[in-house]
């Protein structure tokens, strides 16, 4: 009973949200020593209340002799077992002071929303640059960007050994819904600038470059041009058998000289 998902959970795509995770990895989580004493009778404010108190890197299962579900991995299933609606997914992510609980908010929301609300509520994200860890299935532990952990659930099929529901292509979302925009670069918000401006600076700047070229440069390149044309003929020619190309090639091989044309 303990490990049913609550019956006013939010459906994530059509069906039980724990279900995201496989059930090979939900067994062991639900068998962890971690599950049974940190993950009991909690609520959501609970969640939260342990992830402060236990997560300090982000993980999935550890193959150290024995499979080990990290603590991230399983306040992530007692996620998706109370199904808590997307505004409180999106209070977790508003969390600028606690990344690790940003971070476990961001998996949530990548696993269970549709692809438009994961792109308007996490490409915000890509702007925060603050290190978390990261341990992999052979229990080392990496440094990570805040950005770089969103972009790998963008593209990645799956992440920390969890298969990530498949998200279409931002320009394909574009077309198929009116609530997400164009996507913009921080770059030009950064200069004050919009993509026409950006692309047409760049058009001109390369037109100015094929205007200054010099005549000379222009002749000398014209003239390398032919040469590599006529190179190219001749090598063409000598591949032809019992041209006299062909048989001057094979004669100067031997050491004799070429025959007269």
């Amino acid at each position: 009973m303990a490990n049913r998902t609550d019956p006013l959970a939010r459906r994530a795509h059509g069906g039980d949200p724990q279900q995201l995770i496989e059930k090979t990895v939900r067994e062991r989580i639900y068998s962890s020593r971690f599950w049974k004493e940190q993950c009991f009778g909690l609520d959501v404010a609970g969640v939260i209340s342990v992830c402060l108190k236990t997560i300090d890197f982000i993980g999935g299962t550890v193959f150290s002799g024995n499979v080990t579900p990290c603590p991230f991995l399983c306040i992530l299933l007692k996620l998706l077992q109370l199904g808590p609606d997307e505004d409180v997914a999106l209070q977790l992510i508003e969390q600028v002071e606690l990344k690790y609980v940003r971070a476990l908010g961001i998996f949530y929301h990548r696993l269970v929303s549709q692809p438009v609300n994961v792109y308007i509520h996490l490409e915000p994200m890509l702007s925060d640059f603050r290190k978390v860890r990261v341990r992999n299935a052979d229990g080392v532990c990496r440094i990570m960007c805040m950005d770089e952990y969103v972009e790998r659930l963008f593209f990645d099929e799956e992440f920390v050994g969890i298969k990530l529901p498949r998200l279409p292509r931002r320009d394909v979302v574009v077309q198929s819904s009116v609530q997400l925009s164009e996507y913009e670069s921080g770059l030009w918000t950064t200069y004050g600038m919009k993509k026409n401006e950006v692309l047409a600076q760049l058009q001109s700047v390369s037109n100015n470059t094929q205007q200054d070229v010099s005549p000379k440069t222009k002749r000398a390149r014209t003239e390398s041009k032919e040469n590599r044309v006529e190179d190219e003929e001749v090598a063409a020619a000598a591949q032809v058998e019992g041209s006299t190309e062909y048989w001057n090639k094979l004669r100067s091989e031997l050491g004799l000289k070429p025959l007269k044309e």
